[in-house]
């Protein structure tokens, strides 16, 4: 059944002892070679009538010229006409009026003969044609034919394993079937030597195992390994999952959680019109403007309150946003956040400072040519660079970085960010800045000065506590100056195993009919 299957699967279709694949393909070779020679053939009977119109021979011998009844007439009255020119130049001279006449039809004879002959030639080429493109198809086909003749000789391999599988499963059959009538044969012979000491009994239970005693230490067992386990898990979980682990770990105001969005994948359409305009690249960088009552966006407004309130009435507000380490999904809130206020009206700017991994620029501005570095290094006018969203008016300066740079940490601290950073002063409400991650790279902390808050960024249940711990022991000036945190990426289907009576996480289910998630 595997053989008829497998042959009945890959198309291994044979009649008198080949493959229908393998006999097409002979087929067709064989009308290819036919094609080529008509090719040919075709090819020579137009290049020899084209090379006879091209040099004007009137006299070369073409089959179809010689056959054309009307090459044949106009050749006839050209030598008649030819016949009576020579005579009368002969007899009255050249200059003679029949003589003229006469050598004016045959110029006519002649160019009418040579518009047959291209009229002929014309259907040269058009035969020339057809057969190139049945030679052509022919070529295609063979091609394609071999291509399925080699996969068939391919899967002929394993059609040779699959019968010698079935042979031998045969024999092993046949072999066990014969034993097996020998054993039924010999089942009638007469026993001599046993005899019957006491009749059997059926059993009333039975004698093992002990159902009971197997039950109780089975379910001990199981509660001693469940319990084992989840100590393990809980003893070595040193990650973040609530809030109340992050005020009490970090000290610092927690500002609510970002559920884990799933990959919405590349946005349809986007206005390529104007090279300023952003162009985003996942529609996960638009998560709040498509989803604005979701808990999504609640949290980042959460952040926005909680800044308000740490500057006062500071304008503009220079923003830096944070994480410990990379991946913890910070220029994703960089960019939502920076959405979020722009809706609300205010006049924003988003700018990539992470020269290391731009991974804001990469969301929204992988068509910019230039950018930071261009207005801190050459002194470029940063309202050349910015990016503007035509929808919410949010302007970005991307980071483009054309090569690697290992003093990236004394350009976010040199003058000319100084400079950058009071141009944009003049004209936007908030300064959105997209920091690099602490542990790697110092260069948050070297800009950390020129920030009025910071919104930290901590991926939950995957960065550990005691790293973000010790990371902010080392920057006290970002922690003085932390607005909060936010809890990234959460799983929302995990975080009721980590509720708690009178914590927020065991209240979730009642206040998330205020979100809308769709």
């Amino acid at each position: 059944m595997a053989v008829q299957r497998f042959r009945a699967e890959k198309g291994l279709i044979a009649t008198d002892g080949k493959l229908v694949t393998d006999q097409q393909l002979a087929q067709l070779t064989s009308q290819l070679i036919v094609a080529q020679a008509e090719t040919a053939n075709a090819d020579a009977r137009y290049q020899r009538i084209k090379s006879i119109i091209d040099s004007g021979q009137l006299d070369a011998a073409v089959t179809d010229s010689i056959e054309s009844a009307v090459i044949t007439t106009l050749r006839e009255k050209f030598l008649e006409a030819s016949r009576k020119e020579a005579d009368i130049t002969n007899r009255l001279g050249s200059r003679h009026v029949q003589a003229i006449r006469l050598r004016t039809e045959m110029s006519e004879y002649k160019r009418l003969m040579f518009e047959e002959l291209s009229r002929i030639a014309e259907s040269y080429r058009s035969t020339y044609a057809v057969a190139r493109d049945r030679q052509k198809n022919l070529e295609d086909q063979v091609a394609q034919a071999k291509g399925i003749s080699a996969s068939a000789n391919d899967s002929q391999v394993q059609l040779r394993e699959l019968e010698r599988e079935a042979e031998t499963y045969k024999n092993l059959y046949q072999t066990f079937l014969q034993r097996y009538q020998e054993a039924i044969q010999q089942q009638s012979f007469p026993v001599t030597e046993a005899r019957i000491i006491t009749n059997p009994s059926i059993p009333e239970k039975p004698s093992a195992p002990k159902k009971p005693l197997v039950l109780t230490l089975s379910a001990l067992l199981g509660l001693m390994a469940g319990a084992g386990i989840g100590a393990f898990r809980e003893f070595r979980d040193r990650f973040f999952r609530t809030g109340d682990q992050i005020s009490s770990a970090l000290g610092l105001e927690f500002l609510g959680t970002i559920p884990l969005a799933a990959d919405a994948g590349p946005v349809k359409s986007a206005d390529t019109s104007h090279k300023r305009a952003i162009i985003k690249t996942s529609k996960i960088a638009d998560q709040v403007i498509d989803h604005p009552l979701s808990a999504f966006a609640e949290t980042l407004r959460s952040a926005k309150i909680a800044v308000d309130i740490y500057t006062g009435a500071k304008k503009p507000k220079i923003i830096g946003l944070v994480s410990v380490l990379p991946g913890e999904g910070k220029s994703t809130v960089s960019v939502n956040f920076a959405e979020l206020l722009a809706v609300q009206g205010a006049r924003v700017l988003l700018i990539d400072a992470d020269l290391r991994n731009p991974g804001a620029t990469r969301m929204l501005g992988r068509h910019a040519e230039a950018g930071v570095l261009e207005v801190i290094q050459d002194g470029a006018s940063v309202w050349d660079l910015l990016l503007v969203n035509p929808k919410t008016k949010l302007a970005f300066l991307p980071a483009i970085v054309k090569r690697r740079i290992p003093y990236s940490s004394e350009l976010l601290a040199s003058e000319g960010m100084d400079r950058l950073l009071a141009q944009a002063s003049e004209r936007f409400d908030y300064i959105v800045v997209d920091l690099p991650p602490l542990a790697p790279v110092v260069d948050a902390r070297a800009v950390a000065s020129k920030m009025d808050a910071f919104l930290f960024v901590v991926e939950w249940g995957r960065t550990a506590r005691n790293v973000v711990r010790k990371t902010l022991e080392h920057s006290p000036t970002i922690v003085n100056k932390c607005a909060g945190v936010v809890l990234n990426k959460v799983d929302n289907n995990k975080m009721k195993l980590y509720q708690q009576y009178g914590s927020s996480e065991y209240y979730y289910s009642r206040y998330s009919s205020y979100y809308r998630e769709d």
